[in-house]
């Protein structure tokens, strides 16, 4: 027998220790980079910090290899809207690959708009320093050159560290009439929201004449229809404060159908954006709060319930009953660390039960800890409430995955929302689940959905579907999964993008 190089169970199949010190299933290195990708905003989080991620994410794209991480990246950034790990991700490629053939047109592609460009070089010089590899030179000028007048205006960047005219002196693009403007100083600024706002009360002497300058320049972006769907949602706040007048028709424009589907916003983000207009509450949502401005904002909050109502309107019915498993422990919770409570495993998780709820013909919910409990929650409530309610529920506490059989039902599906942090039984979420299907003679559908990408799964691999990520098109893969575990790997692995003439992206992450 060998002493010292011992056999090892497959990497996929191995029994680990999770973060958290219990039990649970290593994943391979491109699902694991996939479900930290898909879920990294790179910020701290409740069990490891940015710097962590950043470090597994370098050392998983070389063990997936960094053409499969480039091609994720694209996904990631096309796809879900991730911006910054995108971004790190090309600064990765352009450090490690050399002499390939398509580095040039990833880094093309991965540019969804137009500051996209200046971020990717700030983060590769920020790392590695100079000079710039040649690849990444010629990808970002094919990216440049593609952009039109108003996109460079707009992303000029003349006060950062990098500008926009540093990046085309570092890569000398392919010659544009754009290019050329922006170069020789002729480029004007773009006429967005927020030149006017900087060149609003320029000229005022006194803080009335200001007030009215800002008050003319709000009204003109409104009424004009000049604010992306995004930019109105981020100043709601500045509207209703400066000018009232067009408050209704700003939360009409709020609403509208084919802006909210064309902004790519995601629900969360409308429910983060009622507590702007509420205090008095450690929660992010919930009852018990005072309102800055009863009357305007009892209207601001019905329009973004409304609207978060709308951005659901693309997710797949499910036939039969879905049991939805939510955590609620401790780690699931706004943790010290986090920069925004908005983007907490908690929040995300109140959203897709909620929606969940709403998608399904008949769905039951469970909340759990070391305990499990029904959330009594109805098809008909509005996705605000399901939410509300849930969040109301979440108490903290340990993690023991396999309370959730306790209670279970006999069900067609059964989705798990978690941090997968599971300890307290000293069992795996599969030790728990064969049990209960033993004893219930059922064998539903498994969907474990990763909210955090700390790199372990309480299933193995090849016995549930495993998904990672906070975005609607996890619910579109639901109904590809049952043909297909991996369809998430599969579609990433033979991801191709078209790239369009024209970087006009407004879509923010």
């Amino acid at each position: 027998m060998a002493k010292f190089n011992k056999r090892v169970k497959p990497a996929i199949n191995r029994t680990v220790q999770n973060l958290a010190n219990g039990p649970a299933y290593s994943l391979d290195a491109k699902t694991e980079l996939t479900t930290l990708v898909l879920t990294s905003f790179l910020q701290d989080q409740f069990y490891r910090t940015a710097n962590d991620a950043m470090v597994r994410i370098q050392y998983l794209a070389a063990k997936a290899g960094y053409e499969y991480a480039a091609k994720l990246a694209v996904y990631a950034r096309r796809e879900f809207g991730m911006r910054s790990v995108s971004h790190y991700i090309a600064a990765l490629v352009a450090k490690h690959v050399k002499g390939q053939s398509w580095t040039k047109q990833f880094f093309s592609d991965v540019v969804r708009r137009a500051d996209d460009i200046t971020e990717i070089m700030s983060c590769y010089i920020t790392l590695y320093g100079k000079p710039v590899p040649n690849s990444m030179k010629k990808g970002l000028g094919l990216a440049l050159s593609k952009l039109n007048e108003y996109s460079l205006g707009k992303y000029k960047g003349d006060s950062n560290e990098l500008s926009m005219v540093d990046v085309v002196n570092l890569v000398h693009p392919p010659h544009s009439e754009p290019i050329a403007k922006l170069v020789s100083g002729k480029l004007e600024s773009a006429d967005t929201w927020e030149v006017a706002l900087t060149q609003a009360g320029q000229g005022a002497t006194t803080p009335e004449e200001k007030e009215l300058a800002k008050k003319k320049a709000w009204v003109s972006l409104v009424e004009g229809n000049k604010l992306q769907h995004f930019a109105l949602l981020r100043n709601l706040r500045n509207i209703r404060d400066h000018a009232s007048e067009v408050l209704p028709k700003a939360l009409q424009d709020l609403v509208n159908r084919e802006a909210i589907k064309k902004s790519l916003v995601m629900p969360f983000r409308y429910m983060t954006a009622i507590a702007e207009f509420e205090t008095g509450n450690e929660h992010i949502f919930g009852g018990g709060r005072t309102v800055e401005n009863p009357s305007y904002d009892q209207m601001i909050g019905d329009a973004l319930a409304q609207a978060a109502e709308v951005s659901m309107d693309n997710i797949p019915d499910l036939d039969g009953h879905t049991v939805i498993a939510v955590d609620i422990s401790g780690s699931m919770m706004p943790s010290y660390r986090d920069v925004k409570a908005s983007q907490s495993p908690i929040v995300k998780a109140a959203v897709l039960a909620a929606a969940l709820v709403k998608a399904s013909t008949q769905a039951t919910v469970i909340l759990f800890h070391t305990q499990a409990s029904f959330l009594h929650a109805k098809k008909r409530d509005s996705l605000m409430t399901i939410a509300q309610t849930l969040l109301a529920a979440a108490t903290g506490g340990g993690t023991d995955l396999n309370c959730i059989f306790s209670i279970m039902p006999k069900c067609d599906r059964l989705v798990i929302l978690s941090d997968m942090q599971s300890w307290a039984s000293g069992m795996t979420g599969a030790q728990g689940f064969k049990s209960w299907s033993k004893k219930m003679d059922s064998d539903p559908f498994i969907y474990s959905i990763d909210l955090t990408g700390y790199g372990s799964v309480q299933f193995p691999a090849s016995k549930v579907n495993l998904l990672a990520g906070y975005s609607d098109k996890i619910f579109d893969w639901f109904k590809y999964l049952e043909s297909d575990k991996n369809i998430m790997i599969h579609t990433i692995e033979s991801y191709k993008v078209v790239t369009k003439e024209k970087v006009n992206e407004e879509v923010e992450k």
